[in-house]
C-alpha cells in the first residue's frame, strides 16, 4: 500500500515544474480535503502492481505485464506452479511477487492508495450508465479538451476510485482521456468494498468525489430509479 508522507505545509502550484513533473510521472496527488490544497508524495517504497495474470477454469490464460509459461490446467511463473485464477504482479523494496487476489484483498483489508497499470482498471456497466446520466447535460466534448489539456501537463490530479476488483467507480471522464494519451500506470484510490455488493457505497462515493449536494444527489437519485431496477431504490 501507499505511505503518503506529510506534505510539510507544501501547497499544489500548478506552474511549479517538479510538482508538475511528480504529477506526470504518478509520484504524488493533490490532496484537496485540505484547504488550500497540498501536495502530498509517495514513498519510494511503496507497493506497485505491475502486471496481472489471469487462468481461467476452461484453461484460458490472459496476461499483462508478466511472463508466464502456460501448462495443463495450470501456469508457470518463475519455475512455481500456479493454479486457475486472477494473480497480480506486485513490486515491493524492489522484489517482485505474484500474489493471488485473495492474498492481496487479505493485504488491502483498508482503503489505500495504490499504483496500477491502467489495463488492470475495468469499467463497470451499471457506475459507468449512472455517471452518464448524471453528466448528460455536459458537453462531453469540451470537458474532454479540458481534462485533456489538464491531464497532458499536470498529470492525474485527482487519483481514480475502484472497488477491490479494480472496477471503475469515479473518474470515468479522467480514466478515457488518460487512456487516450497512453498514460501507463495511475494512482487510484482502491475501496475496500464490492461495487456489486454496495452499490450504494459507490453512489457516496460518486457524490462524495464528485461534489454533488445532497439534496440535489437525491433528487436524481429518485429520477435514476424511476429508469433503472436497483435495490438501492429500495433502501429508506
Amino acid at each position: 500500500m501507499l505511505t503518503l508522507n506529510e506534505p510539510d505545509g507544501k501547497r499544489y502550484d500548478p506552474n511549479d515544474p517538479e510538482q508538475r513533473e511528480c504529477l506526470r510521472k504518478a509520484k504524488c496527488y493533490i490532496d484537496r480535503t485540505v484547504d488550500p490544497p497540498v501536495i502530498r508524495y509517495i514513498a519510494d517504497d511503496d507497493l506497485i502492481i505491475i502486471g496481472w495474470v489471469w487462468l481461467t477454469a476452461n484453461g484460458e490464460l490472459k496476461a499483462n505485464g508478466v511472463r508466464v509459461v502456460k501448462g495443463d490446467g495450470y501456469f508457470v511463473y518463475n519455475n512455481k506452479k500456479f493454479p486457475p485464477g486472477v494473480y497480480y504482479l506486485i513490486r515491493k523494496n524492489g522484489r517482485e511477487m505474484l500474489l493471488s487476489e485473495k492474498t492481496l484483498n487479505i493485504l488491502f483489508k483498508d482503503d489505500v492508495y495504490v499504483i496500477v497499470p491502467i489495463e488492470i482498471i475495468q469499467e463497470h456497466p451499471e457506475i459507468k450508465r449512472f455517471k452518464e446520466e448524471l453528466f448528460k447535460d455536459v458537453n462531453d466534448k469540451k470537458l474532454e479538451e479540458l481534462l485533456e489539456d489538464s491531464i497532458r501537463n499536470y498529470g492525474i490530479i485527482r487519483p481514480l476510485i475502484v472497488d477491490r476488483r479494480y472496477r471503475l467507480i469515479d473518474g470515468y471522464f479522467r480514466y478515457s482521456v488518460a487512456k487516450k494519451l497512453g498514460i501507463k500506470k495511475v494512482i487510484v484510490l482502491r475501496r475496500s468494498y464490492d461495487v456489486d455488493e454496495d452499490f450504494d457505497k459507490a453512489l457516496e462515493d460518486i457524490a462524495k468525489y464528485d461534489v454533488i449536494q445532497a439534496y440535489e444527489f437525491q433528487k436524481f437519485l429518485k429520477k435514476f430509479c424511476k429508469k433503472i431496477k436497483h435495490p438501492i431504490c429500495n433502501k429508506k
